[in-house]
């Protein structure tokens, strides 16, 4: 899904079904979880024809939702107003 504030031309949300918190929380048992979104990053990329990106998990305080999800950033960088 498409970042509600994008920082940059390209930027999605990828996260997974089952509710996680954030990733300082994930354990042994969460292997899958965390790299299944590494993998379906790559396959979105492939899909939408990009090469150069960032992929971003943010922690504690630069947690805006309190749900485990992994940005995908490429293209040219936006500049918002704060």
């Amino acid at each position: 899904m498409p970042d509600k504030f994008p920082v940059a031309e390209t930027h999605i949300l990828l996260m997974p079904k089952n509710h996680m918190g954030a990733v300082a929380e994930s354990n042994d048992a969460d292997r899958e979880v965390l790299g299944g979104l590494l993998v379906l990053a790559s396959k979105v990329a492939k899909e939408k024809g990009i090469i150069d990106f960032k992929l971003i998990f943010n922690n504690g305080k630069y947690m805006k939702v309190p749900h485990l999800h992994l940005h995908l950033i490429a293209g040219k960088s936006i500049t918002r107003e704060v």
